[in-house]
């Protein structure tokens, strides 16, 4: 029962990889995609803890849920001011940005 759940965190890996490589041109798409593999990679680590009975699997859990986290809100704000900027989603206009 547990390679079924290794199979679905690894299937959702490679959404999100093929995800990623397809929508290189939208910023807000890249990092759905992003998501979607920090997330297969936690599930893959849950359920590896799972079957390990380990408590350092839990603090693995936690450090990747909180790096998510903190990509998620760094993401957000870069794209609103990209958005803001440049009224585009597109990343063909990401030169426009100068910092």
């Amino acid at each position: 029962m547990f390679h079924v759940f290794v199979i679905f965190s690894l299937i959702l890996f490679f959404i999100g990889f093929f995800g990623f490589i397809v929508n290189r041109f939208s910023f807000f798409y890249s990092l759905l995609s992003l998501e979607i593999i920090f997330i297969s990679i936690t599930l893959l680590v849950s359920f590896l803890n799972l079957s390990l009975n380990d408590f350092f699997g839990l603090v693995i859990i936690f450090l990747l849920l909180s790096i998510a986290a903190s990509e998620t809100a760094i993401g957000l704000s870069i794209f609103i001011l990209f958005v803001n900027g440049t009224s585009s989603i597109s990343l063909d206009r990401m030169v426009l940005i100068k910092g």
